[in-house]
């Protein structure tokens, strides 16, 4: 049986699940469970959908979710296909009465492929080394309150400066801010300045006394 929690409870850790789903290019897909419920022949039980659907200015909307007719559960799930390999993680469940997240499966998706993860920070180095404008894309949606406005002005930077793909001459003081601001939310995610590539950092074996 799976261990959920209310959705109050578990909605940040399910919006950094969808959040990597999404990064990842893994699929969303919603699926319902009302095997009393008759359909019409052709007609599936499930359906892919689009992260911008249920995701709105960092807020994850339930009401926003697909809908069966039937009196079943819906659940969201992710779907990671690795080569010929095909996993399951159900992130939610949904019906009349309640939504609740099913924690132990998003904390397993998580440790596979989130903020923490080995894949995270290897994309992410991968991503900074071919571009920096696609890193800040990619760390903004992982940001916390504390960083969001760090990456925020970095990614106007880019933009609006030639500190990346703006027009405006960036100033020493606005290149200064840019690199700095840049590998300090590098180094938050764990990724390393190696003479100015990206590299995963290394992560110090604890010392027994």
């Amino acid at each position: 049986m799976k261990n959920y929690v209310s959705l109050e409870e578990g909605n940040k850790k399910l919006l950094t699940a969808i959040n990597v789903s999404s990064s990842f290019g893994h699929e969303l897909w919603i699926k319902n469970y009302d095997e009393g419920y008759e359909r019409e022949e052709g007609v599936p039980d499930y359906q892919s959908f689009n992260h911008d659907e249920i995701v709105g200015d960092g807020v994850f909307d339930a009401n926003a979710m697909p809908k069966y007719e039937g009196d079943g559960c819906n659940d969201i799930v992710v779907i990671v296909k690795e080569g010929a390999e095909t996993t399951e993680y159900h992130l939610m469940y949904s019906d009349d009465e309640e939504d609740r997240v099913y924690i132990d499966e998003i904390e397993d998706y998580l440790s596979q492929y989130g903020p923490d993860s080995t894949a995270f920070k290897t994309k992410l180095a991968k991503l900074y080394n071919g571009s920096d404008w696609d890193a800040l894309q990619f760390m903004y949606s992982f940001c916390d309150e504390d960083w969001k406005p760090v990456c925020e002005r970095i990614l106007h930077l880019n933009n609006e400066t030639t500190c990346g793909w703006g027009e405006k001459l960036a100033t020493s003081e606005e290149q200064d801010e840019y690199y700095k601001g840049k590998w300090q939310l590098l180094e938050h995610f764990g990724i390393s300045n190696d003479d100015g590539d990206a590299v995963v950092k290394e992560e110090t074996p604890e010392v027994s006394e």
